[in-house]
């Protein structure tokens, strides 16, 4: 399984946008296993870069939807990142209300986070401008 998405995640970095998507759609998914998390957080993420806002929402609602184990010590940011994923894959639907209010859910559950990281950026600067 992780074999697959991580060589989906180098062809997505090459710009081979298509071939990632259908290497990580190639993926065998296991519900509970020890890589169940980042291999979500991962599926959105190629879903995106791919251009297929509505597998990321699938991928990032089941995220939502078991969001109680997604707090392990070790990977608490996959369960936040589901909203950003969520607020992008809304806005490239042209759903901006959606957009804005997971852009917005986003920055609430990051606000103490690293003011110059990229996500957070982009997140503000969404929000400013489906304010707008």
């Amino acid at each position: 399984m992780l074999l697959k998405l991580l060589e989906s995640e180098i062809e997505i970095a090459k710009g081979h946008l298509q071939v990632g998507f259908t290497l990580m759609s190639q993926a065998p998914q296991y519900s509970w296993a020890r890589f169940y998390w980042p291999a979500l957080e991962s599926r959105a993420y190629i879903a995106l870069a791919a251009n297929h806002p509505e597998e990321a929402i699938k991928f990032c609602n089941e995220m939502r939807v078991k969001k109680g184990f997604a707090f392990a010590w070790d990977r608490p940011d996959d369960w936040a990142m589901s909203h950003y994923y969520l607020a992008q894959a809304y806005d490239k639907l042209g759903k901006k209300d959606l957009a804005l209010s997971f852009y917005m859910e986003f920055e609430n559950l990051w606000r103490d986070g690293e003011a110059e990281l990229h996500t957070l950026k982009d997140t503000r600067n969404r929000i400013a401008e489906l304010r707008r």
